[in-house]
């Protein structure tokens, strides 16, 4: 009978503790599940208004770093600029239609010139025309820098005066010699045209041989001719080269002496004297570098006496530019 008693008793116990046990185990098992969904539980939950400052400032701190490297970048391109993009490529040209650059037309050259001369002289009421054969000319231009010219010429010949109430011509002769210097500009330059401007400096001396056994001059003309005097006096020099085709060319040229000075020995003064003058000329490129030209030049004397000069010439000329230019 205890016995029995006895079981009785601890099955209510029993019964007890296996509760308690199943609560523990249930509440170990919700204690680990909120474990394992709390992080998942922090990334859904709403930011609160410190994390939303804080993200929107470091946001705008990464939209000016991004930029300022944007600007640096352009700023260091505008300051690098491509080289392939400046350098453009010339269109190829196709062999025969490529043009080398030649000599300079207004270059280092020296010409000789044979020519005659119409001459017609008028002072007071003495006048007299006739042609001056047999003159020689040199001329010589050097280029310096490609921009200044500087160019010279002498001319030199001995001539016969005849006059028509004479019976016997000549009635004397009378040897003359003319020099300018000029410093030019070169102000226009082109392929096919080239103009020079500057100053000029003139020189002439007259002699005629016509003096008595006491050496005094005879005046025969009763003008200027009869004694010899010297001219001299600065000007305005122009000079222009055309290329017309490849081997011929036209080169004019201008001078104006508004004063020129005279020195008369023997003989009435010369009070005032000016002088104009103005050539064309035709050149043709025989060879590389040697040039035959014709030409034709026109002096007009003015003042005390009056002059006219027309002048017909052929020359040879050497241009060493196109010598070392082949």
């Amino acid at each position: 009978m205890k016995n029995r008693q006895n079981k009785k008793s601890l099955a209510p116990s029993n019964q007890s503790n296996l509760t308690s046990l199943c609560f523990k185990q249930l509440y170990l098992a919700g204690f680990a599940f909120s474990l394992m969904t709390l992080p998942v539980l922090a990334q859904d939950r709403a930011p609160t208004e410190s994390e939303v400052l804080e993200s929107s400032e470091t946001a705008r701190e990464e939209s000016i770093d991004e930029t300022t490297e944007a600007t640096s970048d352009d700023s260091v391109s505008e300051e690098m600029p491509d080289e392939t993009a400046e350098q453009e490529v010339p269109d190829e040209v196709p062999e025969g239609e490529q043009e080398e650059p030649g000599p300079p037309l207004l270059s280092n050259e020296f010409s000789i010139f044979y020519q005659t001369t119409y001459q017609k002289f008028s002072q007071n009421e003495f006048a007299v025309s006739d042609w001056r054969e047999n003159q020689l000319r040199a001329t010589g231009q050097v280029l310096f820098n490609s921009e200044w010219l500087l160019s010279g010429s002498i001319l030199g010949s001995r001539s016969e005066l005849d006059l028509p109430n004479f019976n016997s011509n000549p009635v004397f002769s009378f040897d003359s010699f003319g020099a300018e210097v000029t410093a030019s500009y070169v102000w226009s330059q082109s392929p096919r045209l080239e103009i020079a401007s500057g100053l000029s400096y003139l020189y002439y001396h007259y002699t005629p041989d016509n003096l008595d056994q006491s050496n005094q001059p005879i005046p025969y003309t009763n003008s200027a001719l009869d004694y010899e005097y010297t001219s001299h006096g600065p000007g305005l020099y122009s000079i222009a080269s055309y290329k017309v085709v490849d081997k011929l060319t036209l080169l004019a040229n201008l001078g104006l002496y508004p004063y020129v000075f005279n020195g008369v020995e023997k003989g009435a003064a010369i009070p005032y004297s000016g002088l104009g003058r103005g050539q064309i000329q035709i050149r043709y490129n025989i060879v590389n570098g040697f040039l035959v030209n014709g030409f034709v030049n026109q002096d007009l004397w003015f003042g005390s006496y009056s002059q006219s000069n027309t002048t017909l010439g052929i020359g040879l000329t050497l241009v060493p530019d196109q010598i070392s230019s082949q």
